[in-house]
């Protein structure tokens, strides 16, 4: 068979056809192993082209007719987007993405800003994130999870992405790691408000709760953020993961855990089994250890208030810092105000 253009081929017959048999003699269209993408990508032959992400149908001009430039994509995003089943709303300004999950009750009402990422590759590993036949394009929200009233994740939108003319949402539920994809259509009444924080600070001069940088945004008062904790990992996988963790004195009975972006209370009977910690794996001892440079290569480090500074150490001196680390990580992010 030759090709006549890019939908339509000539058969040996004779007969030129846009399908996948022959009308004439039922001969079977011939594919090429390889296609060319519209981005410029020539190779074999495969759903989604590796280098842009468009979908291959089959036919050399489907592929071509589906693609659309950046800004095309970013337009068909700027809505409002609603649920089938009403329990799940997004909405897209520019690069804004907010998201929000309503339970038909009103018992639950989670609300995440931030932006939205184009990207070429597969950014979480879930069974959903793979392409879906229909799939045109996908973004990735940048800051995924979304928490519940005490700052741990409800659920994270794994995948957004456009196909057979709307949008829908790839989601993974914290609670039974179950997927599912939820199909969305347009509803640009949606006004999602910004979430409420959940934890934070009290200015010492106006009262002011639930504040979370370090002048008040009532008076502009300076507020003290008095750090107990700082624990930091970084992973060199692809992409490079990092984590900071961050424990802050408030009050007698309550500290702040900050968890990367993410406040919220834990009670302050943590400190004790946290400096039991310490000493278990020798934190403590830094100071012995602090000529050892470079000796472990590790990507953990631990610091803790020791009555008169910040002090501590990481996994390039002390091997023992990546034991405490774990240790004190899951200690903090596992505290629940309810076990004080």
């Amino acid at each position: 068979m030759s090709g006549i253009n890019d939908s339509e081929i000539q058969c040996e017959c004779g007969m030129h056809f846009s399908g996948k048999f022959c009308p004439n003699c039922g001969r079977k269209r011939e594919e090429s192993s390889n296609f060319t993408c519209s981005c410029g990508y020539t190779g074999s032959v495969s759903n989604f082209c590796p280098n842009c992400g468009l979908m291959y149908l089959g036919i050399k001009s489907n592929a071509s007719n589906i693609a659309r430039t950046e800004e095309e994509k970013a337009a068909l995003l700027q809505h409002g987007w609603r649920s089938r089943e009403g329990d799940f709303q997004l909405a897209i300004k520019g690069t804004e993405l907010s998201a929000r999950i309503l339970s038909s009750s009103g018992n639950v009402d989670l609300r995440i800003k931030t932006t939205y990422l184009p990207s070429n590759d597969l950014r979480y590993t879930a069974v959903y994130n793979k392409p879906h036949p229909d799939e045109e394009f996908r973004v990735y929200a940048d800051r995924a999870m979304i928490p519940d009233k005490d700052g741990i994740t409800y659920c994270s939108i794994m995948k957004i992405w456009y196909g057979s003319g709307t949008l829908h949402a790839d989601l993974l539920m914290s609670e039974d790691r179950s997927e599912s994809t939820v199909d969305l259509e347009i509803d640009d009444s949606i006004v999602i408000p910004d979430p409420e924080p959940f934890c934070g600070w009290t200015c010492p001069k106006c009262g002011s709760r639930f504040e979370t940088d370090s002048k008040c945004s009532r008076c502009g008062a300076d507020i003290e953020h008095f750090v107990l904790f700082a624990l930091s990992e970084y992973v060199s996988c692809n992409p490079p993961r990092s984590r900071a963790i961050r424990v802050y004195r408030f009050d007698d009975t309550k500290l702040i855990l900050e968890d990367g972006e993410f406040r919220r209370f834990i009670p302050a009977s943590v400190l004790e089994p946290a400096y039991d910690i310490i000493k278990e794996y020798k934190i403590d001892k830094w100071e012995e250890y602090k000529t050892l440079s470079g000796v472990m290569g590790g990507s953990q480090s631990v610091s803790y208030w020791d009555g008169n500074a910040l002090v501590g150490t990481s996994t390039d001196y002390m091997s023992g810092a990546g034991g405490a680390y774990y240790a004190l990580s899951g200690l903090f992010t596992g505290a629940r105000l309810q076990d004080n």
